[in-house]
């Protein structure tokens, strides 16, 4: 049995295409609670085992007592799924509250497959080291308990876990799938046929990221940022595709642009449409997919054209 642990709809979709229906029913979802809650209703819709603590329908001075319970309730069904099932395998993330219950001496016998969630799964050891202070274990694949890492090959691996990698192709893994196992994919990121048919008239891609959200821009810089890109290209042949974490209205900043929600992820959105020639974005790791084959545009947050790989060295190995 598996158990899946995810905080973003990168590694949820990865996992979704490396399992097959069968496998996918029966895993026990464990959904951080910066997931949407929409997909996490649709996956129970299906009579799956999930575990979600939304946080923010508790009042803060209740949040403490709330978690406390929840995750003790999570460590007793984990306990005796443990004892009655010895063939389990985790699939996720490892740098959420919930997956640091396995890495316990209570669970050091359970195999921890890594999946990609973005770009620092490629950060080099030292920055590893730095965001892994909080823990007491190195994240994001670096730690001897870690059994398997999947990975798209947005970056160039570090060393220190090339061992354990395997290099995934996203449209290989799409195309051997059932059409079953497509609509399960499709219906629980909310994908109907209006979408893809929307989309499939466009050749350009914004994908935003969640600068106000996260401090590091003014909600006017932000938007004054997207304008800037947008201005060269017209609404007919562009949508925009909205990081999950990104909350700004652009309905109403960009009425006459199709807008895509964060629900779904942007890698599903290219397997389903395949007709993108452009992507702009200053530095989402969204465009992996299709780095290889449309052009990618990257600006600063000023709105100009920049070359990303200019300070790549800095967080990143280079080949």
């Amino acid at each position: 049995m598996n158990i899946g642990i995810f905080a973003n709809q990168l590694s949820f979709f990865i996992y979704l295409l490396l399992e097959n229906e069968e496998k996918l029913q029966n895993t026990v979802y464990i959904f951080d609670e910066t997931f949407k809650y929409e997909i996490v209703k649709k996956v129970k819709s299906y009579k799956c085992k999930c575990f979600y603590f939304r946080f923010n329908t508790i009042p803060n001075v209740f949040r403490k007592i709330f978690y406390k319970v929840f995750f003790e309730r999570l460590r007793i069904y984990l306990r005796i799924m443990y004892k009655n099932k010895r063939n389990i395998e985790i699939f996720g993330q490892d740098h959420l509250r919930e997956s640091n219950i396995f890495f316990s001496d209570e669970f050091k016998d359970i195999k921890f497959n890594l999946i990609e969630d973005g770009s620092a799964n490629y950060w080099k050891r030292n920055i590893v080291e730095e965001h892994s202070k909080p823990f007491n274990y190195l994240i994001v694949g670096h730690s001897d308990r870690i059994n398997k890492i999947y990975l798209t090959g947005l970056f160039p691996t570090p060393k220190e876990i090339k061992h354990k990698v395997s290099i995934i192709d996203m449209e290989y893994l799409w195309n051997q799938k059932s059409d079953f196992e497509k609509k399960i994919i499709k219906d629980w990121f909310g994908i109907n046929k209006d979408i893809t048919k929307n989309l499939k008239s466009k050749s350009n891609c914004l994908l935003t990221q969640c600068f106000y959200d996260n401090g590091d821009l003014s909600k006017e810089k932000q938007i004054n940022l997207y304008k800037k890109i947008l201005d060269g290209y017209s609404y007919k042949d562009t949508f925009i595709k909205v990081h999950p974490l990104d909350t700004l209205p652009y309905s109403t900043i960009f009425p006459e642009y199709t807008i895509v929600n964060g629900n779904i992820p942007f890698e599903l959105i290219y397997l389903l449409t395949n007709n993108l020639k452009k992507i702009l974005t200053v530095n989402s790791s969204g465009s992996g997919i299709a780095n290889k084959k449309v052009t990618v545009e990257y600006y600063n947050y000023n709105g100009v054209k920049v070359d990303i790989m200019a300070g790549i060295n800095d967080f990143f190995e280079v080949d």
